[in-house]
């Protein structure tokens, strides 16, 4: 692939990006999905979804600077994991519904040059949710309770833009 354009961010915030155009990129990896439904006794239905994802991004753009080129050339491209993956489950009973979501990001980059000052650290995180829907009349509501990251992870998608700790969110939503 030639010319593959990726999105950094530039700087300490995440209000400036910068585009960067990796001229020679070779992608080699696979994707493998799973997902199973199964109907319990008393209408318990359970749904079930795993992923998992290896790629191995390598830069091979020729630069002219000989010691760019050096720590650069077959270099995994920035911000691509080698293994990345997630389960997803849910319960439904009814009207009520339970999720579970678990997310692993692999070690990675945040640039060409694989090098150990450009060293990303896997991250993971775990969430869970429960919901209920109550009709009224000609009015559906449904109510919902978060808890994302639940075991208090600290974690950075993208270099020095650090995600929440442990959050909670309570949610009601009206459809008339």
């Amino acid at each position: 692939m030639t010319n593959k354009i990726v999105a950094v961010p530039k700087g300490s915030g995440m209000y400036r990006w910068m585009m960067m155009n990796i001229g020679t990129v070779e992608i080699k990896g696979m994707d493998v999905v799973t997902d199973h439904s199964f109907v319990l006794p008393a209408d318990v239905i359970v749904n079930l979804r795993a992923a998992y994802t290896y790629q191995l991004a390598q830069d091979f753009t020729t630069r002219k600077n000989p010691e760019l080129q050096k720590i650069t050339y077959g270099g995994q491209i920035p911000y691509i994991p080698w293994h990345s993956g997630s389960i997803i489950s849910g319960i439904l009973y009814k009207s009520w519904r339970l999720n579970y979501s678990f997310i692993y990001v692999g070690e990675r980059y945040h640039n060409s040059a694989n090098i150990p000052e450009n060293y990303e650290q896997p991250w993971y995180t775990t969430d869970l949710s429960a919901s209920k829907e109550i009709q009224l009349k000609k009015c559906r509501f449904k109510i919902s309770g978060e808890v994302n990251n639940v075991l208090d992870q600290d974690y950075e998608v993208v270099l020095n833009y650090p995600m929440p700790k442990r959050n909670y969110k309570l949610i009601l939503s009206i459809e008339l």
